[in-house]
């Protein structure tokens, strides 16, 4: 997808990607997690499970929902975005399993439920436009 294009494709068809995106990491890095419990504590499991979600987010991201790079420091900016989200994450996982005494397997669909509005904000503002991708986009179709 082009800068131009994500620069112009915002609002539904975006979110829809978005929570597509989503989709597909929540279900890959739940499949890895209940696989992990297995061998692994829940805490564990969650914790390796949702670094590599980091990277496939990232990935899907970059060339799926937003379709540029992020900047500079993309890749550490939602790196960044995903650590808070995993010590939220971790808080509501264990609520999920301590306070709530629910099964440990659905504790990860519980913590991106709630995370989720906040995760979509905060990429979308590391994917937004750029003013100089644009000028060069502009710039490249009047040469």
């Amino acid at each position: 997808m082009s800068e131009v294009r994500a620069a112009s494709d915002s609002g539904w068809p975006r979110m829809l990607r978005f929570l597509a995106s989503g989709g597909i990491n929540t279900l890959a890095t739940w499949v890895l997690y209940a696989l992990l419990l297995q061998v692994l504590p829940y805490r564990w499991s969650y914790t390796i499970a949702y670094l590599l979600g980091i990277a496939l987010a990232y990935l899907l991201y970059r060339y799926y929902v937003f379709g540029t790079r992020g900047g500079r420091f993309g890749p550490l900016w939602v790196a960044l975005i995903y650590l808070v989200q995993y010590v939220l994450g971790l808080v509501l996982v264990s609520f999920w399993v301590q306070v709530l005494r629910q099964p440990i397997v659905w504790a990860p669909i519980f913590a991106v439920l709630v995370s989720l509005p906040l995760t979509y904000m905060l990429n979308r503002f590391v994917f937004r436009p750029r003013a100089d991708a644009a000028r060069r986009t502009s710039k490249s179709l009047t040469s």
